[in-house]
Parts: structure tokens; sequence; C-alpha cells
């Protein structure tokens, strides 16, 4: 599931307070401390673990100026409705014992940060008051500000040494809520190596000209919310980042306002990859760029599983961009990969929409429904094919024959930023504030499954679902048949591993009407997706001496723009079912487009069957014990029908028993399957494919190839005489999902010998 794993609900202010603290009229605002720096982390320091430091402002002063402060774990700083936290202006505070703060250099860290959390599980900072970066300020002892200085550093080619004004490393579930944040003179927020953190109705208002001004930057971070913030800042409001610290996977961006600013961005740094991220619910007004995806070749990584669901965007200049090449003069070989990009019930106006791939191998998987930028929005698309589902997408992707979209409502989501001014309070007058009661998230969207859940078994929850909504798995063993009939469906087992989510069952062809109903999980809707789960049919595993009538079905899938991600399937006879609804009787057929990513399937005849247009990108292909395996049965029936099985980059394995192994027979026609640098373990006859039995198609009308494959086991030392070998540049297209389903299927007219 794209999103945070966590049930995510709306924090509370803390119950128990340690320390109030109120500003002290006459204190001076010293060059060292801030004047309140030692008192305030004296309190945190002593504060026990589940109660809060709170400052509160008084009749005769609202404004505590410090230097750096440390949060530890368990500990809450407060900051009480119109009482401010000011950071010191002063570099020497700062600095990390070199002199740096304050200076342009080489490097930018040279400054400690103005409130650091360090490996501090379960700390917070809440409240309605303020915390005041002073970037517009100038920095004691010298005649530029913060901001100047950042301006500087940019003309000279230099990077300035400026604190963040909160950063967290490490630590678990680490919580910010409701404060407001301004004039930060670097970063505002910045999570780096944080597992589980809540970011919720936080209010950032820092001018669009103060450079490197990020608004909430999560790094090498897992299962982060970002919900109901509104943003307004001089660089990227939120930037997920995946550098060298780490990846970044399941974070969700539900709910939030964006203005001035760079936009919603993902990158520049995705070294180690960012995954499974869901934007929701999103506003951007007047920001430059709109949503982003952005690295390039020297700090490239892959980028996948990226949700953006109803969307509205307004006054910006560039409303998508998915770049590869932010920084064009980059070298290296880190090159960034967008794979499983989703914008789906987006509403937006006039600008470029650039989506560029580094090259033909390395290109961009892009899906559009519904997405409406206007006609005066124009493509710029290069080394990427973009999908485009039934909701449409408006303006006409070139060369892409679709629907126009209709787009969302967004009359009623444009609000002005809140205002951050508040009255002080008189001293003690204001009891502790009671939070609302927790609101969650997923409210209406999620549905879990699991002995101790709202859903005890899995058909109970997908017969409650609707269309687009997610139903998560809890780690077990399911022992059903489970029919997914709606469309745009997520199913999603929520372990470490495919292991933790078992779905299993028993029905085999002899007793159950044929085999197309034995299957135990049946994905049946346009949409459907999904991940992380095993699903067995455990027929053969308990009736090991049968050898006839024993087809029986693990996965039957037969919708089009599905997903299936992450999976083990196990069978013997007939694993997977990869086809379609069928054709008619003038010949057409339903189109069945899927993509099989990072899945493993067992079998041991005609393991994958059917007549899908289906992508198998990492696949593991396991022949159980038996003499002879054969991996599929393509099913293709008309030449004009846009069918086939493609394999790129998969493994073939089997037990030790098997003598023999057929990478396929061929079930119809005109059945097309190829194989494209994959790795063979395993006894593969030379000539790879086999006849269907009783007829001459693999020497007549049969498409199978198999090209480019590193071979350990025994065979592929001569390729078949009818095999049919791929054109370089043909290989090379389907060497990538989205050069496969940007085209019809393989060619039958050239043969590359």
């Amino acid at each position: 599931m794209a999103g945070d794993r966590r049930v995510v609900t709306e924090p509370v202010l803390p119950k128990v307070i340690c320390t109030e603290l109120a500003p002290i009229p006459d204190l001076p605002n010293g060059p060292q401390d801030g004047g309140d720096q030692k008192r305030i982390q004296a309190a945190l320091s002593a504060c026990p673990a589940g109660a809060a430091v709170r400052l509160e402002a008084d009749a005769n002063k609202d404004r505590f100026v410090s230097g750096p402060l440390t949060i530890p774990a368990g500990v809450a700083l407060w900051i009480d409705k119109g009482a401010t936290l000011a950071a010191t202006t002063d570099p020497r505070a700062y600095d990390r014992g070199k002199g740096r703060c304050g200076t342009i250099g080489p490097k930018g860290n040279g400054c400690a940060p103005f409130i650091a959390m360090e490996n501090a599980s379960h700390a917070s900072l809440v409240g309605d008051g303020e915390i005041d970066g002073q970037g517009d300020k100038l920095i004691e002892g010298k005649r530029e500000t913060w901001w100047q200085l950042a301006r500087r550093a940019q003309a000279e080619n230099g990077s300035q040494n400026a604190p963040r004004l909160i950063q967290v490393n490490g630590g678990e579930d680490v919580t910010f809520y409701r404060l407001a944040l301004r004039n930060a003179a670097n970063f505002h927020l910045f999570l780096n190596g944080v597992r589980g953190a809540t970011i919720w109705g936080i209010r950032i208002n820092t001018p669009a000209s103060a450079r490197n001004t990020d608004g909430i930057d999560p790094a090498s971070s897992t299962d982060v919310t970002i919900a109901e913030s509104y943003i307004s800042t001089g660089d990227d409001n939120i930037a997920i980042k995946g550098g060298s610290a780490g990846p970044t996977a399941h974070v969700t961006i539900v709910g939030n306002h964006l203005y001035a600013g760079h936009g919603m961005s993902i990158g520049s740094e995705t070294q180690s990859g960012v995954s499974d991220v869901l934007i929701t619910d999103m506003t951007l007004d007047g920001t430059t760029n709109g949503l982003r995806i952005k690295s390039d070749r020297s700090r490239g990584g892959l980028v996948r599983n990226i949700d953006f669901e109803n969307v509205c965007l307004r006054n910006t200049r560039a409303p998508l961009v998915l770049d590869t090449t932010y920084d064009a003069t980059a070298t290296g070989m880190l090159l960034p990969v967008y794979s499983s990009i989703t914008l789906r019930n987006i509403q937006g106006t006039g600008g470029p929409l650039v989506v560029r791939g580094v090259d033909a191998l390395h290109s961009v998987g892009l899906l559009l429904d519904n997405v409406n930028f206007g006609d005066a929005s124009h493509w710029q698309v290069t080394n990427a094919a973009p999908l485009v589902a039934k909701g449409g997408v408006t303006p006409a992707v070139p060369g892409i024959a679709a629907a126009a979209a209709s787009g969302i409502d967004c009359s009623g989501r444009w609000v002005p930023f809140p205002s951050t001014q508040v009255q002080p309070l008189q001293p003690l007058q204001q009891p502790i504030e009671r939070a609302p009661p927790a609101e969650t998230i997923r409210r209406a969207s999620t549905l879990t499954v699991g002995p101790a859940a709202t859903f005890p078994t899995i058909q109970l929850a997908v017969d409650a679902a609707r269309p687009g909504d997610t139903v998560r798995i809890l780690p077990g063993t399911y022992r059903e048949v489970v029919h997914l009939r709606q469309p745009d469906l997520l199913l999603e087992g929520t372990g470490s591993s495919p292991a933790d989510v078992v779905v299993i069952y028993n029905h085999v062809a002899s007793a159950s009407g044929g085999t197309h109903n034995t299957a135990t999980v049946f994905a049946e809707g346009d949409g459907d997706r999904l991940r992380n789960m095993t699903i067995v049919n455990s027929y053969h595993q308990e009736h090991p001496d049968r050898t006839s009538d024993i087809q029986a079905v693990a996965l039957y899938a037969s919708g089009d723009l599905q997903t299936f991600q992450d999976l083990h399937l196990v069978s013997y006879q007939d694993t997977l079912y990869a086809g379609s609804r069928g054709c008619d009787a003038s010949g057409k057929c339903a189109p069945a487009r899927q993509l099989y990513d990072n899945v493993e399937i067992d079998g041991a005849v005609d393991v994958i069957f059917g007549d899908a247009k289906a992508y198998f990108d990492h696949a593991h292909l396991h022949g159980l014990a038996r003499p002879a395996v054969t991996l599929t049965a393509q099913r293709r029936a008309r030449l004009d029908q846009d069918s086939s099985f493609v394999f790129s980059n998969c493994d073939v394995t089997t037990d030790p028993s098997v003598r023999i192994v057929s990478l396929g027979r061929p079930w119809g026609a005109y059945a097309t399957v190829a194989f494209i640098g994959c790795h063979i373990d395993a006894p593969v006859l030379p000539h790879r494919f086999t006849e269907w039995p009783g007829t001459k198609r693999l020497t007549t009308t049969a498409i199978f190839s198999e090209d480019g494959s590193a071979v350990s086991g025994a065979g592929l030392s001569e390729h078949e005489p009818n095999e049919r070998l791929l054109c370089p540049q043909e290989a090379a297209r389907l060497s990538t999902a989205i050069g496969y389903f940007g085209s019809p299927a393989i060619p039958t007219t050239v043969n590359c010998r």
C-alpha cells in the first residue's frame, strides 16, 4: 500500500506538564545562550518521559529567545497560544566547533539546528504558539541576514552555513502538532532516519524569496504522515528524499494546502530509493512547480509506487515535472528510474507537463486517470509512454488515443493562508486545552482484516469496499476464497514480507466445474492491485498422489490495468491465470494489461496461462518436483489481439528432481511469449519451447523468443529453427514495462537472425 502503514489519528495535547515557564520581562537576550536557553533546556532535560515543558505567554512578555535546544526521548515541548520561541541570531551559539556557522564555504554543515531530536523516540513539539527562526534578522556581528547570506552563497557558487529550524535524527514515533513555524534561516523541519512521524496541523509561513527554506523534508525515513498543514515558503513546500543514509518509504501526505514555494517534490536525492508514497486531497495555489519528481545521474535511484490523488492546482508555472535531468550537467551512474507513478483525479491549470526519462531503457512508468490540466497546458514527453486509464486525460498525450478527462471540482478548495497572529493570554487564566476527539485519516477508504480487526475475513472487507478503497490484511493465514469484483481496489498484506500474509484454499477443476472456477483469489476488477502476500492453492499439497485432472489456480486475474507486486503464488498445475474476459462474436477482445512486479510463481504444468498482455518484471519462476516442467501456456487466439507474455530480468529455477524445462507451449494459435535478459538456472531444453499436443502452432503461427539470457543449467546451445529472434531495438523496448505497454504486441513480421 502506498502510504503510512500505521493507523494514524489526530494527535492530542499532552495531559501531564512537568514545568511551566513564562518569559522573564527583564531577562537580557545574551549573545551565547539567547537568554532563555539554559532554563528551557534544564526543564527539558529534567522532564520525565510522557510529560511536557510548556512555554506560556503573559501580559508583560510573550517572547522567549534561545540558543539551540534538544528535546529528549518521550518529552514534549509545548509552546502555548500567544507565545513565541525565537532562535538567537548569534552564529556562535550554533557553531559545531570550527567557526564556520554564519560563513560561506564548500559545505553547508557548519551549524547545529535550533531544535534537535536525537534518537528521541516518542518526543513531540506541539501547541498553538509560534517558532520564529529570525532568518530575516541581521546575523549578530555581521551586516547581512541569514537569507542574504544564502543569496550571496548562490552568487559565489558556495554553500551557506545556516541553522535549520528543526532537525530529527533517528528515533520512532515523533509528533509535531498545531504549531506555526516562520522565518527559518534554512530548512524548517527535516526528518532523517525516522521510523514513524506524525506532522499534523502545522503552519509554515516564510517569504518566497528566502532561499533554501524547505517546509517539511522527510529523508531516509519510513511511515510518515503529513496532514492538514499549510505551507508557504521559499523552496520546496514538501520534499521527500532518499539520500545516502537510506530509502524513504510508506509516506502519507493528506489534506495539505501549499502556497508560495517550489511545490510537492520528491528528490533531488533518490539514490537509496523512494517508494510507497500516497499524496491525496492536496491543493497547490501559486507554487512555482506543482507535482514534481526530480533527480539526476549523480544522485538518482528507484522511485516507485507514487500515487497522486485528488489534487487541485492553480497558478503554477509548471504543474507536472517528472524529470531525471534535474542537473543537466551532472555525471555518474546513479541513474534515476521512475516506476509505477499514478496520477488520478487531478485538476490543474496551464503550463508545461514535463515527463523526461533517462533513456529508452530507463523510461518513466506513468498512469493517468481523470487528469485534467486544461487545454492551455502542453506535454513534453521524452523516454516515456504514459498509460491512460478510463478516466482520460486533458490535454491529450501526443500519440495516445484516450478520452478527455472531466477532472474534479476544486471550487471549494481554495482558502487563504490562515493567520498566525494571536492575542497574548493573561497568565494562568487558560486551562489546559482539551484536544478534539481523534479523527482517523483513512476513515472511509481503508478496511482492515484480521482476527481482532473490523473484518475477520478478507471477503467481508472486500464486499464492504468501494472503488478506490484499500483493504489491509494483518499478518496471518486466511483459509478462504476471495473475489475482487470492484474496480480500483488495493489489497495488501501488512507484514514485512509476502510470507506474513497467506491466503489459501484447495479447489480443483474436477470438483469445481472447470479450471476457471478453482482459484483461491479472483482479481476481476479493472485497476485492481495486489501487494505483499502469498496466495496458495493447496490441492496438490493435500493430494500429492493425484496425477490427472488436478488443475488448481492460485490467482485468477482477468481485468485491465491491474498490478501485482511482491506476491508469492503457489500451486502445481495452472498456478496463475493471466487473461482477459474473452473475445466477442465480432472478434473484439477485452483489454487485459497486467503488470507483475517482483513476484515468485511456483508450479509444474502450464504455470502461467491465459491471453493477457502481461509483463513480468524481475519474476522468479520455480519448477516444482516433476520430471518435465512447462512454464507458460499463452493463448493469443487472433493475430490482431494485443496479447502476449514478456518476462524481463527473470530468474528460472527448479527442484532438484526436475530433468526438463520448457519455457512454454502455445495454447492459442498465435501464442506470443518472450524471455529477455533472464537468468536460467534450470535444465531448459536446447530448443527452449515445446509444441502444444496435436498442433503445429510452434512452427507456423506462434511467436516465441528468448534473448540475452544467462544460463547456468543445461541447454540453450542452439536456437530452435522456428523461434523468432528479436531485433536489438525491439529487445530494448521490451526490456521495460513502459516500452512494452506503450505499443502493440510483439511484431510478427521481422525476424533478426
